[in-house]
């Protein structure tokens, strides 16, 4: 930094390029690559088209979630100079904040779907294919994308999540989230821990399910060498596996990258609704750090299609 106040560039004016450039390359990214992942899905995924159809629409999601960021992207542009004055209006401020609360909540009911598609493939497989057909995939696409506009959109718009302090200082200069105890409470709980504990409910069942299969496989394996049925361990009854091995194995391992790619996803999550709870119960006016985790949950847009493609989920 003593570099550049000799050559005379203000420290304000290093800190506003290094931003710029952040952010125009988490837009950048969370745009053309999702979109590259809709592509591959359609163009060369061997994934059954349930799961096909919730990764596309997790990956809408994102481009949702980054067209959102853009609105705070604008705004920094425009506030470059120390008089920072807000660019877009109350309605603009009033959209930002509850799309950062609804889009949370739809990709997690969206990662929720995709695994308890892959639940219903492990445990009844025999079904799943009448099971999930259109009309349940639209039903469940449905309630996503509705469920947390209906939970999320009337406390920011009739004003119930703030106090009466904050609505008599409201003004176009400034775009604040100032919350009120109960909302800061509820809301969390309610848009983003209870499906992110439907999530973990989804994938321990899961892995109790594969668990069983492979225990199935390693007892039918033993009875071929030793001539006689052996019970499962958990039922008393005949262990059987609903595919062949090879067949499992690759159901195994798409429930598992699934799982890994979702769980790293929601690790940038948490550290956001964690600080929505702790900005409220200390009562601090630190913009900077809030701007910074507003920017964290956008993450995932450039980070889920990265996983994808490293995971290479396409040919799994």
């Amino acid at each position: 930094m003593d570099v550049f106040k000799k050559l005379g560039v203000p420290v304000e004016e290093i800190e506003w390029g290094i931003k710029v450039i952040l952010q125009t390359a988490i837009i950048f990214v969370g745009i053309f690559g999702n979109i590259y992942n809709i592509y591959s899905v359609f163009s060369k995924s061997k994934l059954p088209k349930s799961t096909n159809v919730f990764i596309t629409s997790l990956s809408v999601a994102l481009i949702f979630q980054t067209c959102n960021a853009i609105i705070d992207y604008v705004d920094h542009l425009y506030n470059k100079g120390p008089e920072e004055e807000y660019f877009w209006g109350l309605r603009e401020c009033d959209t930002w904040h509850t799309l950062n609360v609804y889009l949370p909540m739809l990709l997690a009911l969206l990662c929720f779907c995709s695994l308890l598609d892959r639940l219903i493939v492990l445990t009844q497989p025999e079904l799943h294919s009448r099971v999930m057909n259109i009309c349940t995939v639209t039903i469940m696409l449905g309630v996503s994308y509705i469920l947390p506009a209906l939970v999320t959109v009337p406390p920011i718009y009739f004003k119930w999540y703030t106090t009466e302090e904050h609505i008599r200082w409201r003004n176009d200069k400034e775009c604040k989230f100032k919350t009120n105890m109960t909302y800061a409470l509820v809301s969390p709980v309610i848009t983003f821990w209870a499906p992110l504990a439907l999530i973990a409910i989804v994938i321990t069942r899961m892995f109790k399910t594969m668990e069983r299969q492979e225990r199935a496989v390693l007892l039918s394996t033993l009875s071929v060498s030793s001539g006689e049925k052996l019970p499962c361990v958990d039922n008393k009854k005949t262990c059987r596996v609903p595919w062949k091995v090879g067949e499992m194995r690759r159901h195994h391992r798409l429930a598992i990258t699934l799982w890994s790619v979702y769980w790293n996803v929601a690790l940038f999550w948490i550290p956001q609704h964690a600080w929505q709870f702790i900005y409220k119960v200390t009562d601090a006016d630190w913009p900077r750090a809030t701007n910074f985790m507003a920017w964290v949950g956008y993450l995932p847009s450039l980070i889920l299609p990265a996983l994808y493609r490293y995971y290479n989920i396409y040919n799994l």
